[in-house]
């Protein structure tokens, strides 16, 4: 789960930000910048994925992960804590083909509810899930705008927690101009994934949860 902190006023961020902001304004004369080419320019570097400054361990045990762009997520996977500027593989929310962390094996649940880009999915483990192949799911909508879509990876896992394959697939789907399938402000709502190709070995309760884009009316 990721968590987003507002970028402060005297960050680094912010201020490569404003000088980048105060060149362009300057410099029109000479290089004539369009302004949506500019802001298109600073919405890509907000974009870019961020990286792990430190690692720390809450009062409740929890290890989690702080970012350099103020946010910060609970360690779900294994970490590499020889590179410092490496310190988490969920620097990055996909944290694709490595094996889950001790704490995740220890509580699986923090595998089955994530929450971004305004939207909340929670797994509602079932036993006849590895048999159907489709993974019943608890979504919610944290914003003002209704959302009519949401692309989610799903992470499986075996008992010991070794990575074993990712899928794409929608967490939420509305049908087209039916509003009343839009899924609204406060909203929570069943939604049950398309039939996936569920490993072997995959255990359900070792399935992890990974939101990648939403889209809205």
């Amino acid at each position: 789960m990721q968590h987003a902190i507002p970028l402060l006023a005297g960050s680094q961020p912010c201020r490569a930000l404003y000088c980048a902001f105060a060149d362009a304004q300057t410099e029109t004369a000479t290089m004539m910048l369009p302004r949506t080419l500019f802001i298109c320019l600073i919405a890509s570097l907000c974009a870019c994925h961020a990286a792990v400054i430190e690692q720390v361990t809450l009062k409740d045990g929890r290890q989690i992960a702080i970012n350099d762009d103020y946010s910060w997520n609970v360690i779900l996977t294994e970490t590499n804590t020889a590179a410092p500027e490496a310190v988490a593989a969920d620097a990055i929310t996909s944290s694709r083909k490595a094996n889950l962390s001790a704490q995740a094996l220890a509580n699986p649940a923090l595998l089955h509810d994530t929450v971004s880009q305004g939207v909340r999915v929670q797994l509602i483990p079932h036993p006849d899930q590895a048999a159907s192949g489709q993974i019943e799911l608890s979504v919610s909508n944290l914003q003002e705008t209704s959302v009519v879509q949401i692309m989610g990876r799903i992470s499986f896992y075996d008992q010991q927690g070794v990575w074993l394959a990712d899928q794409e697939t929608r967490f939420w789907q509305a049908e087209y101009r039916l509003p009343e399938t839009y899924l609204r402000k406060q909203q929570i709502r069943p939604f049950t994934t398309e039939p996936l190709s569920i490993p072997q070995d995959a255990v359900i309760n070792m399935t992890r949860l990974t939101i990648l884009k939403v889209e809205r009316r």
